[in-house]
């Protein structure tokens, strides 16, 4: 882990742990999605799990690091939450209609929207 970074480089790091756990929430949902047999569960399972590990670094660079604490993150970080109890009801009845699961998931890349264009105002 990157040390004793300041202002911008500390958003910038945050970002991209977020990009990596928004990146493995896309692949565990389109998992759901587009594959055919029953090993859909455990690759989605396995993307959630890569997903939550990034969340765990995330949060708790976050709330080290007072500088980049803001609205945006958390409105993330609770949409993340949401869309990971819903993909994980469905993993754990292994449900086949999961499309009730789609309103966290376009909340989460909303919000993953609005972080991102809150962080291109730093540049």
């Amino acid at each position: 882990m990157i040390n004793k970074l300041t202002g911008k480089d500390d958003v910038f790091y945050l970002k991209r742990l977020l990009d990596n756990l928004f990146n493995d929430v896309v692949s565990s949902y389109e998992a759901l999605l587009f594959i055919e047999d029953d090993t859909k569960f455990q690759i989605s399972q396995g993307f959630l799990i890569l997903a939550n590990q990034h969340y765990v670094e995330a949060s708790r660079f976050y709330y080290d690091n007072e500088v980049v604490q803001r609205e945006e993150y958390e409105n993330f970080f609770s949409c993340y939450l949401n869309f990971k109890s819903e993909i994980s009801t469905v993993l754990t009845r292994r449900d086949e209609n999961n499309t009730w699961v789609r309103g966290s998931y376009n909340n989460l890349i909303k919000s993953m929207d609005n972080l991102t264009f809150s962080i291109k105002n730093l540049q």
